[in-house]
Parts: C-alpha cells; sequence; structure tokens
C-alpha cells in the first residue's frame, strides 16, 4: 500500500540520520570496547557477509575474537569467541517514531514470513527499501553498524557449548563474500 511505501521511506531518512549519530559518536570515542549509545563497539574487529552473490541485502554477518580480550571468565579450553552479528531492526519497534514504524510493523505482521520460493523470486517481510535501510552497510570502512550480537565459546577438544550471551553492538563494515568465495 501507499502507506505501507511511505512509512518505508520515512525509515530511510530516519536510518540516514542514525548513521551519521552513531558514525559520530563512534568517530569521537577512542577507547576500545566501549559503549556508544549503550552498545559495545566492535567496531575494530573483522567480520565478513556471507551470502548469495545477487543478495540484495545482508543482515548477518560472523567474526570472532580472542577470549583474553573480553575479559570473560571462561574455561582454558576456548581461545576464541565466536561472534554472530544480525542487524538491529529494533528501531521501528523501540525508538520514539512508534506511530510512524506501526505501518511497517504490521505490514510485516500481516505477511509473516519472506519467501523466498515464489517463481517471480523473494517476497520480503517489507519492502526492499525498508530492508535495505536496515541492511548491514558493506565494504565503507568509513560506516558503522548496529547489531545484536550473540558471542559463544565453544570447547576446541569436544564441540561443546561453554558458554554464550547476546549483546547490542556496533560493527564496523563486513566484508562481504558469496557462498562460492
Amino acid at each position: 500500500s501507499i502507506e505501507v511505501i511511505n512509512a518505508s521511506q520515512n525509515l530511510v531518512s530516519y536510518r540516514e540520520k542514525r548513521q551519521i549519530e552513531i558514525d559520530t559518536l563512534q568517530k569521537k570515542s577512542k577507547q576500545k570496547n566501549h559503549l556508544i549509545d549503550g552498545k559495545v563497539d566492535l567496531s575494530s574487529l573483522p567480520c565478513v557477509c556471507i551470502d548469495a552473490k545477487r543478495a540484495s541485502f545482508r543482515d548477518d554477518s560472523i567474526g570472532i575474537r580472542l577470549r583474553s580480550s573480553t575479559g570473560r571468565k571462561v574455561m582454558a579450553s576456548s581461545k576464541w569467541e565466536i561472534l554472530v552479528h544480525i542487524a538491529d531492526v529494533s528501531s521501528i519497534y523501540l525508538d520514539s517514531h512508534d506511530a510512524q514504524f506501526e505501518v511497517l510493523r504490521q505490514a510485516a505482521e500481516r505477511r509473516g514470513q519472506s519467501r523466498y520460493d515464489l517463481p517471480f523470486g523473494p517476497l520480503h517481510l517489507l519492502p526492499p527499501k525498508a530492508l535495505t535501510a536496515l541492511a548491514l552497510s558493506t565494504g565503507n570502512e568509513n560506516s558503522v553498524n548496529e547489531c545484536v550480537t550473540v558471542w559463544a565459546y565453544i570447547d576446541e577438544r569436544s564441540g561443546k557449548l561453554i558458554d554464550s550471551g547476546l549483546e547490542r553492538t556496533i560493527i564496523g563494515s563486513p566484508t562481504a563474500l558469496s557462498f562460492e568465495e
């Protein structure tokens, strides 16, 4: 509907302003792993997105970091923390633009899921403009992304999960790779 298209354009404008705000906050601080707007800054860690070659937008990436850099007390059998970064779409749920984004929430609820099995191509939960605004920015060294990050420690001998958690984060621009790469 025209309402959903207009709400998507409003989201694009909001996310552009938010990106400038986060970039400015991130550049002002030189501390490693500090908080930016309540989020842990992981922008100095490399990460990668792995998707189909023709992916229109990327919503997740992966990375690792040394356990010793986190200060977490975890069994010594795990030297690395595995990181899974998921694009933080909470702005359409949590931010003060509640009425403006209600249209997008309702559209996503009506659709229920993204469909990739259709002959004419994917039918996403939200319009492409909205998804692009919420997606991770890749290939841009000067850009950062708001994410929800799952961190986990895996026992390197047994493969069992030792510890895990969830935190809101800022990550740098991931390197985009295809499945073949």
